[in-house]
Parts: structure tokens; sequence; C-alpha cells
């Protein structure tokens, strides 16, 4: 899905990906996979706290969840967490697994970088983080692990 950036240039959005991006929490619960996901984590998380370390899980949200206001400009705006992340957080909460939800903290930085720079945290035409995004990340699990 091709986008309009306000300086003319396109940003590009993965239709299959943007999909799952707005998706319920029961319909993620209800996917085949969502059983083998929490089963995954339950054994991680065993894992881990036998070596005890303390695991946490961040979510990364699908480019279009953090531009909103590109992808689909009349979609309300809100610090609301998409029904995967609502579901993994869930998950996790049932085995006493740490997980946070990045999108709010990506969408304001998305946001605030792009103001300023006219710069994004995804590469244009491409599904993943650049440089700018890692860095946001990165700032993300730094704050995140230095709270108690």
């Amino acid at each position: 899905m091709v986008r309009p950036l306000p300086d003319g240039r396109a940003i590009l959005f993965y239709g299959p990906q943007e999909a799952w991006g707005t998706r319920s929490r029961a319909e993620v619960e209800r996917h085949p996979n969502f059983e083998k996901l929490q089963t995954t984590l339950r054994e991680m998380n065993t894992k881990v706290g036998r070596m005890g370390i303390r695991a946490t899980i961040i979510i990364l949200p699908t480019k279009g969840e953090v531009y909103r206001w590109l992808l689909n400009p009349e979609s309300p705006e809100g610090p609301h967490s998409s029904g995967f992340a609502e579901a993994v957080i869930a998950a996790c909460r049932q085995i006493s697994l740490t997980c946070l939800d990045s999108r709010a903290y990506l969408e304001s930085e998305a946001r605030r970088i792009f103001r300023r720079a006219h710069e994004l945290l995804w590469w244009r035409d491409d599904t993943h983080l650049n440089d700018l995004g890692h860095e946001a990340l990165a700032a993300f699990v730094m704050r995140a692990l230095a709270e108690p």
C-alpha cells in the first residue's frame, strides 16, 4: 500500500502485515499459532528462570500502527494497543512474564522526529526499522529496564 508523505515522497506499507495490526484480541487468540506462542513463552520463561535470568518481552508494532496518521488518516488516535499486543500481554501476565508494548512510545517518537527533521523510524519502502528506529527502540528498552 502506497501513501504520500507531506513532502510528496511515497511511503509503503505491507497490506497483510497491517491487516494483523487491526485484528481484535479474540481473533488473535483464536489463531491456531497462538497456542504455540503461549507454549513458547511458558517454556522460555521457565528455562531463563532456572538460569536466574528475568526475561522481558517487547512487542514491536507494525509500521502502520506507528504511522496510522499516514496509512489511515481517518483512524482514531489514541494510545490503545493492538489486539495482538493485548493477547500477548495477557498471556505473559498469566505466567508472570514482563511484557511491554512499544507502540505508544514509537508513535510519539515517530511524530516528534518527523516534525523535527522529516525523517522516519522505518525504511520508506520496507517493513523494517531503520537506524533511527533502532535508536528509538533501544531508548524504549533502556527506559523500561531502568524502571524498578
